[in-house]
C-alpha cells in the first residue's frame, strides 16, 4: 500500500521537528511538507531536512504567502494526488505519531473485505495531557434543516474500531479514490472547518472509521472561549459548509439561530458573529479585511 503524507506548517519550527521525527518509523512513500511562508527559520531547516532523506521521497512546498491551514492542505493534497499513491495521510505540524500508527491503520484497511468502499480511516487523538480529544471525531445528524455535530462518546474508544461522520485533519488517512470523487478541500476557508467540510463530502462516497489503537498526540493549547480573529472563520466556515452540503434552507436556519445568539452576546462577539453570518450568506470566502492574523478585540 503506497502512502503519501502531508504536513502543513507555519512558524512552529520546534513542533515541526518533533512531528517529522515521528514519521521516521512509518512506512511511507512520500513526505510532503507545505511551508506556509514561515519566518522562524523553517525554510532553512526544511532545506537541510529534504537533503537528508533516507528511505522516503521528501518534497517541500514553500508558499509565497500564508494561505492558512485550508490553503496548505489544498495544495498538499493536490501535490500528493499527482504522485502515485493509494492513500493520503494528513496532519498538522503539532501532531506526533506513535511508531506503529500508520501500520495499525493500513493493517485495518487490508483486513476489510471491500476496502474500496472506505473513504478514510482515522487515529485516536490524545491531547497534551494524554486524554482523548473528543471533538476530533464526530457523528452527524440532520433533521428539519438543522445539523447536529456530536462528539463520539469516549466509551467507543474501547472498541477495536467504530464508524464516524466527521473528522479533523489531525491523523486521517484518506482513500485516493474518494479524493478523486469529492475533489479538494475548500482552500479559501483560510483556517478552521475546512477539514469538517471535507469529511461532509467524504462520508457521501464511503465509510469512515476510527481505529483507537492507532494514536496521534496533538500538542495544541487548550481551546479558549475568548474572541479572537479566528472566531470569525469558525462561524463563517461552519455556515458555508452547511450551505454547500445541505442547501440554503439549512444555511438560513442556522444563520437565524446564530443571529439570535449574537444579539445576546457582548458587543465585540456580536460584531464578529454578524460579520460571519453576513459573509456566509453572501458566499464570501478568503481572508477578511479586518479579522485577519494579528487582529485583537481591542484593536
Amino acid at each position: 500500500m503506497k502512502i503519501n503524507c502531508i504536513l502543513v506548517t507555519y512558524n512552529r519550527i520546534e513542533k515541526l521537528k518533533k512531528a517529522l521525527a515521528s514519521y521516521e518509523m512509518q512506512n511511507i512513500q512520500t513526505m510532503i511538507v507545505v511551508n506556509n511562508a514561515s519566518t522562524d527559520g523553517t525554510f532553512e531547516f526544511l532545506e537541510t531536512w529534504q537533503k537528508e532523506s533516507k528511505k522516503e521521497n521528501r518534497i517541500v512546498m514553500n508558499l509565497a504567502e500564508n494561505s492558512g491551514g485550508a490553503g496548505g492542505f489544498y495544495k498538499g493534497i493536490q501535490q500528493a494526488l499527482a504522485l502515485d499513491a493509494d492513500w493520503i495521510w494528513v496532519a498538522d505540524d503539532d501532531a506526533y505519531l506513535q511508531s506503529d500508527t500508520l501500520k495499525i491503520l493500513t493493517d485495518f484497511i487490508q483486513k476489510q473485505e471491500f476496502p474500496e468502499r472506505i473513504s478514510a480511516v482515522c487515529s485516536k487523538v490524545l491531547n497534551a495531557n494524554k486524554e482523548i480529544s473528543l471533538p476530533h471525531r464526530r457523528k452527524l445528524t440532520y433533521s428539519a434543516y438543522i445539523v447536529h455535530e456530536i462528539n463520539v462518546p469516549e466509551e467507543n474508544y474501547l472498541k477495536p474500531y467504530f464508524s464516524l461522520d466527521l473528522s479533523s485533519f489531525v491523523g486521517s488517512l484518506i482513500n485516493v479514490d474518494a479524493i478523486k470523487k469529492v475533489g479538494f478541500p475548500e482552500k479559501d476557508y483560510f483556517i478552521w472547518y475546512d477539514d469538517t467540510e471535507y469529511f461532509m463530502r467524504l462520508r457521501k462516497v464511503g465509510s469512515i472509521f476510527c481505529v483507537p489503537t492507532a494514536v496521534v498526540l496533538h500538542d495544541a493549547p487548550k481551546g479558549s472561549s475568548e474572541v479572537s480573529w479566528k472566531t470569525y472563520y469558525g462561524f463563517r466556515n461552519q455556515l458555508l459548509s452547511y450551505r454547500r452540503n445541505f442547501g440554503y434552507l439549512c444555511l438560513f436556519r442556522h444563520s437565524y439561530r446564530l443571529w439570535k445568539k449574537a444579539n445576546r452576546s457582548a458587543i465585540i462577539r456580536k460584531k464578529v458573529m454578524r460579520a460571519a453570518i453576513r459573509d456566509a450568506i453572501l458566499g464570501k470566502k478568503g481572508v477578511h479585511p479586518i479579522f485577519k492574523p494579528g487582529w485583537k478585540p481591542q484593536s
